[in-house]
């Protein structure tokens, strides 16, 4: 994995140039750091809708819930819709859990695939980088270049 050198200077330059940036400009820069993250992230969840499954309307599949929620600050959050009800299997799945049933009998444990740190890892640098070309954009526009 590439590390950032003297990231939390780089995070705190970002934030005091950030502060007087408008809701709209925000939302600009976290978007197109979203666009890089997101779709990598929808096909791993993707790959668990099983496609011979007939729709049945409700409940609806982990994969149908997975949202974007672009929040008053300009900071967008993705995540599995409270409506959809289905976050807690997306964490099993993610992050692997011990079976069991009633009687409590030796079960094995199942691993969780952490879908969500592979996305997160795979997505490292284009996030930065998109994120950072949308900063300069920004900033052009304010300057008038």
């Amino acid at each position: 994995m590439s590390e950032i050198l003297n990231e939390d200077n780089f995070d705190r330059a970002i934030d005091e140039i950030s502060k007087s940036w408008t809701m709209q400009e925000r939302t600009f820069v976290n978007n197109t750091g979203m666009g890089a993250f997101y779709p990598v992230l929808k096909t791993k969840v993707d790959a668990h809708k099983d496609p011979t499954r007939k729709p049945v309307g409700y409940p609806e599949h982990m994969a149908d819930t997975l949202v974007k929620n672009v929040n008053k600050d300009g900071s967008i959050e993705v995540g599995f819709s409270k409506k959809g009800n289905k976050a807690y299997i997306a964490r099993f799945i993610n992050d692997g859990w011990q079976s069991s049933n009633q009687y409590g009998g030796p079960y094995k444990y199942i691993p969780g695939e952490h879908y969500w740190e592979s996305t997160e890892d795979e997505t490292h640098d284009a996030v930065i980088k998109a994120m950072a070309q949308a900063a300069k954009a920004v900033m052009d526009k304010r300057v008038g270049l």
